[in-house]
């Protein structure tokens, strides 16, 4: 069975509470049984061991006690080190004043008992046993010549034959005595005479008497008397002794008197062997008082102060659950006192801090958000180090940054060289003090031209600066659609310019031709008909480049339909039948995919047209279409070995009118990536192995 640990508590409790009561009643009966020598001698050892078991008991649980506090401090249980401090003053404050008036004590008492058994006392009480024996001896040797002169007469009568009883009769009533009897040296009754005429048998001697002794004798129901004992000689046939026992009245005052004064004689000369051992004793007996006092104060203390840090224990474990997150607890108020205010407070506080929580929660949530997938955020302490950074700026700049976090801003440039725009600019403002500031750099990340807009503001509080916070949003893509966007209505505005007036000027032509290059002689004919043809070829050029801005300008509506991409490049490459020098690398496997058929195969059209130029004077030339699945996407790879394109390009050769060509519009490429994006596909463009490599993923 597994017993409850208030139920061991309190069984711990009683039993410790027993002891005291049983260590305490024992203390009582040791101080009281000195007073009594002989219930001192009887009982005073059992005491005496039984105090020191408990006492040595309550010992064991004191140190226990002790102990355990002390582990509590070093494992740091909230209320160890005020119960440890507050035992250490309640040690000072008992121990010192119990102490003094231990030794006090012990002092006054040895000098008290000494004070009882000095010399002085004893020669009094030795002078006053001499002055009673003096006074008694005289009496008893007046009694004791009396009964000697009544020999003489005892002697005469029995010459005389005279009868003994009435010689006894009338020499008891001479001398005044209470019984007088003669017995024979053997003990045996010859006569006997006493003043109680109800007694039968005289009092015998209790020895053999060889001379004459006196001595005061107490006999049973008569009192206290004067007996003298006394030999006398008898003739007859031979010479033999007799005795003569005579019992003389004495004063019953006298007689008490006499055995106190004998009775305080023995009692001191034992309290007298007995003072060091009686000196000891007390110094025993104050001991263990002292020490069972302090015990019961350090058990009350420790059981009063584990009481009294309770709570706090309490309040521990539920701050500790909340530090966890959980503020669902609720403690109980219990007692009316100020820990029950305590405790009422605290449940108010968790109710204010669960409320305070969940709106930190919301808000973290939110700003989490905002910092996960919206901007990329860098945050710097007052010193300038990097506190954090999250993952949409390690996105922007794609470097992972978090091994610099702690370490000085401008160690960006030590990670990525790229990051030196903008350290740069970091760098620039904080020098001239200016912590407020936004705008917008230009990074190249991997070889691509990025639009990064900053913002910097700090972080202040309370006069105080604890930081700062630098927001970074790539507007890359804002760049290029408003850029496209202007482009647009630029191509727009020159194809309505452009195109109204070339109708005219080819009729004016063709007007031209048909009337006088027919009438004319042949060398102004000839003149004629090169100018005319000029101008109607320029014409033809100039409606293609309307068409080309008409295209780029407008967005006409997708007609997409769920197509092969393999079956629809097949279809476009029937068109370069004639050209050999094309290979298509079809990866079987790909799904069909919703596509605008006209407009994919435009994208093919001008890709395969601008590889087919770049390959003019190349020698083996060679254009390599390829399709295949990769993680679930639709890759279009077209390659060339045609040379490549020049760097200088690389970052705004989809922007219009960006073109290597002499004859070339540009707007091809911007055109291509217009309608790979509104088929929601990306498209990239690099130099590899001596050619250009052109990737779509749908």
């Amino acid at each position: 069975m597994i017993l409850n640990p208030n139920t061991t508590r309190l069984f711990f409790v009683t039993l410790t509470s027993l002891l005291f009561l049983m260590v305490f009643l024992a203390l009582i009966a040791m101080n009281t049984i000195t007073q009594d020598i002989l219930l001192f001698q009887k009982y005073y050892n059992i005491l005496f061991y039984f105090a020191i078991f408990g006492v040595v008991v309550l010992l064991f649980i004191v140190l226990f006690n002790f102990f355990k506090i002390r582990e509590k401090v070093k494992q740091k249980t909230i209320g160890a080190k005020l119960t440890w401090r507050m035992i250490k003053v309640v040690s000072l404050i008992v121990m010192i004043p119990s102490l003094l008036f231990y030794f006090f004590t012990l002092d006054a008492i040895n000098r008290n008992i000494d004070n009882l058994h000095t010399v002085k006392i004893e020669e009094t009480i030795q002078d006053t046993i001499d002055l009673s024996n003096a006074s008694i001896e005289t009496a008893l040797l007046a009694y004791k010549r009396r009964t000697e002169l009544l020999e003489e007469d005892i002697l005469i009568a029995q010459k005389l034959k005279q009868n003994p009883v009435t010689l006894l009769d009338i020499l008891r009533k001479r001398a005044n005595a209470y019984e007088l009897s003669l017995f024979t040296y053997g003990g045996q009754v010859m006569a006997m005479s006493t003043k109680d005429n109800f007694r039968i048998l005289p009092t015998r001697p209790n020895k053999k008497v060889n001379k004459t002794s006196v001595d005061i004798i107490k006999i049973d129901g008569l009192g206290s008397y004067i007996q003298v004992i006394m030999p006398i000689s008898i003739v007859n046939r031979q010479v033999k002794k007799n005795i003569l026992l005579a019992l003389y009245p004495i004063s019953e005052k006298i007689a008490i008197l006499r055995e106190k004064v004998n009775e305080a004689k023995q009692i001191y000369a034992r309290q007298d062997f007995i003072k060091e051992p009686l000196k000891r004793t007390f110094v025993v007996n104050m001991s263990l008082v002292l020490s069972f006092a302090l015990f019961v104060t350090f058990w009350v203390v420790f059981r009063a102060f584990a009481k009294l840090v309770e709570p706090l224990t309490v309040l521990s474990k539920a701050t500790k659950d909340i530090a966890g997150g959980n503020y669902k607890i609720k403690l109980d108020k219990g007692k009316n006192d100020d820990f029950g205010d305590l405790i009422q407070s605290f449940n108010q506080m968790i109710r204010k801090v669960e409320e305070a929580s969940q709106e930190l929660e919301e808000q973290r949530v939110y700003l989490e958000t905002i910092l996960k997938y919206s901007y990329g955020v860098i945050t710097l302490d007052e010193k300038y180090n990097i506190k954090f950074i999250n993952n949409v700026f390690e996105s922007i700049v794609a470097t992972k940054l978090q091994n610099i976090i702690g370490k000085p801003y401008k160690t960006l440039t030590k990670k990525q060289i790229e990051l030196e725009p903008m350290v740069d600019l970091i760098s620039y403002n904080f020098q001239n003090n200016i912590f407020r500031f936004k705008q917008e750099i230009v990074l190249t990340i991997n070889g691509d031209k990025h639009f990064i807009y900053c913002q910097c503001v700090p972080l202040i509080n309370e006069n105080s600066n604890l930081g700062f916070v630098i927001v970074f949003n790539d507007v890359t893509d804002l760049n290029k659609a408003q850029r496209t966007a202007a482009w647009g209505e630029v191509a727009k505005r020159l194809a309505h310019e452009i195109k109204n007036p070339l109708t005219p000027i080819q009729l004016s032509a063709e007007r031209l031709r048909r009337k006088f290059l027919g009438i004319m002689n042949k060398e102004d004919a000839k003149i004629l008909d090169k100018s005319t043809s000029m101008i109607m070829n320029q014409v033809d050029s100039l409606k293609s480049m309307v068409g080309a801005f008409s295209e780029y300008a407008k967005s006409p509506k997708l007609n997409k339909e769920l197509l092969q991409l393999n079956e629809l490049i097949k279809q476009t490459l029937t068109l370069y039948e004639n050209i050999n020098f094309i290979e298509f690398i079809e990866d079987k496997s790909i799904p069909k995919i919703e596509l605008d058929k006209d407009r994919i195969q435009r994208v093919l059209i001008n890709l395969i047209k601008n590889a087919i130029e770049a390959l003019y004077n190349t020698d083996n030339p060679k254009i390599t279409i390829q399709t295949k699945l990769e993680k679930n996407k639709i890759n279009l790879i077209i390659m060339d070995n045609g040379g490549g394109f020049s760097q200088d390009i690389k970052h705004n050769m989809f922007e219009p009118y960006v073109t290597t060509k002499e004859k070339g519009t540009g707007l091809g490429l911007a055109i291509i990536k217009k309608i790979v994006e509104e088929h929601e596909a990306t498209i990239k463009i690099n130099n590899e192995n001596n050619g250009v490599k052109v990737v779509i993923i749908f």
